[in-house]
């Protein structure tokens, strides 16, 4: 029987491709958020991203809000890296009998987004498909030297997330009528995500970074990837979450999925030394987490050490 893509995973299967691709490569990219192209001391960071409306739009999603959640999981990744948005480049397949309204809408959700973010759609393509597709790339400045990639963890640095947790994971069992709890802020942070552009530069202009990648697949996936990329371990604590209130007030024996295994938050997981988040903390809104260790991913709960598992959201 040959080998499925689902059975490798989303990530098998990237490392796959990349040992496929092998040979010159951008000096940063492959398995990162963004990959970097020099240009002398400057540089150009450039990431894609695509969404389906069978596996990417919940039930109600509006048109305005699906250009808005393209653009925005792409600029999500220049700002991990601390790369000021350019630009975003916009290919979409389109059933035929789709209304034009619905089209239009798209892109001015497209437009809205890129304009909050200093950015414009600079162009792309449209084709006929059996159901609609964005695929989006977006292009980011970054110098050459400030760029944070995944792979810097060192064993003793301060772990630190932006944001809160699991209020997305939370909208997404509202939409899909799994919660009977109405929560408008819920809903809005799954539809509309606010990618962390101004933190992203600011940690990157001023090296307090020693590795960062935005927590697009879950805090607990993200961990395992920043984990890997480093060479490191990681360790965490769960009284040290930020944790939505709501979240917290609704979610139960549902709480750690929400918050740890669904995804969809689009904030900064970072590490840094001591004294460099005592220096960012005073101008972001982030919190310590844990600690980066010489090996494993686990979280303390209730004065115990146990294994973080290695999931998230995937695509297969």
């Amino acid at each position: 029987m040959k080998l499925r893509a689902e059975d490798l995973g989303e990530f098998g299967l990237i490392d796959r491709i990349i040992s496929v691709l092998g040979g010159p490569k951008p000096p940063y990219g492959m398995g990162d958020d963004c990959a970097l192209v020099e240009l002398g001391n400057e540089g150009i960071a450039v990431t894609t991203d695509m969404i389906a409306e069978s596996t990417d739009v919940p039930p109600g999603m509006k048109p305005w809000e699906i250009g808005w959640y393209a653009v925005a999981i792409n600029i999500s990744d220049l700002a991990s890296k601390g790369a000021k948005p350019l630009a975003f480049f916009s290919s979409i397949a389109i059933p035929p009998e789709t209304p034009v309204s619905l089209i239009e809408g798209i892109y001015h959700g497209m437009k809205d987004c890129c304009s909050t973010y200093d950015c414009y759609v600079a162009g792309g393509d449209t084709s006929r498909g059996g159901e609609l597709m964005i695929s989006g790339t977006a292009i980011g400045r970054v110098n050459a030297s400030d760029f944070i990639q995944r792979s810097g963890a060192m064993v003793g640095d301060v772990i630190a997330l932006t944001g809160e947790l699991g209020l997305p994971a939370l909208g997404l069992e509202i939409l899909f009528g799994k919660s009977e709890y109405k929560c408008d802020r819920a809903v809005r942070a799954l539809l509309i995500p606010r990618p962390r552009v101004r933190e992203g530069v600011y940690l990157a202009e001023k090296h307090l970074c020693t590795a960062s990648m935005d927590t697009s697949d879950g805090l607990a996936s993200s961990l395992h990837q920043l984990a890997r990329a480093s060479g490191t371990g990681m360790e965490i604590d769960l009284d040290l979450l930020p944790i939505a209130p709501e979240v917290m007030e609704h979610g139960g024996e549902d709480l750690e999925r929400l918050a740890l295994y669904t995804g969809g938050e689009f904030e900064l997981l970072l590490t840094m030394k001591e004294e460099n988040f005592e220096e960012a903390r005073k101008t972001i809104d982030m919190k310590s987490i844990g600690t980066v260790t010489d090996s494993g991913v686990r979280m303390r709960k209730s004065g115990r050490i146990t294994e973080l598992r290695d999931t998230g959201y995937s695509h297969f």
